[in-house]
């Protein structure tokens, strides 16, 4: 596939992060291995990745799940959102990609 235009690159960064999760609200002391398996039941996983503190390397208390379909992701969404998870509250929702700041 060949891009053509900066908007083609841009609609290929929304559809990737459409399937993708944001979850906040971790514990700074979950695994990756956790992580996967707690939200495996929604889908097919293509991803998964902690934020870590780059001094301490342990979870800054958010990550994001990649799955193969937006579908997937909707469901762990609906299923995980305002759930207790590692004996927290954790919230879920729709990945979006980051927005170049408009500086003056």
């Amino acid at each position: 596939m060949r891009l053509k235009s900066k908007s083609d690159v841009m609609l290929i960064r929304l559809l990737i992060f459409s399937c993708s999760d944001l979850v906040d609200g971790l514990s700074y002391y979950i695994t990756d291995g956790e992580f996967k398996k707690a939200f495996s039941p929604f889908g097919d996983i293509k991803e998964v990745r902690l934020i870590r503190d780059d001094t301490t390397k342990r979870p800054k208390g958010y990550g994001f799940i990649a799955y193969a379909s937006q579908a997937e992701a909707m469901r762990a969404v609906e299923a995980m959102d305002g759930r207790i998870f590692g004996g927290r509250l954790i919230f879920v929702e729709l990945a979006k990609p980051n927005q170049p700041s408009s500086k003056s």
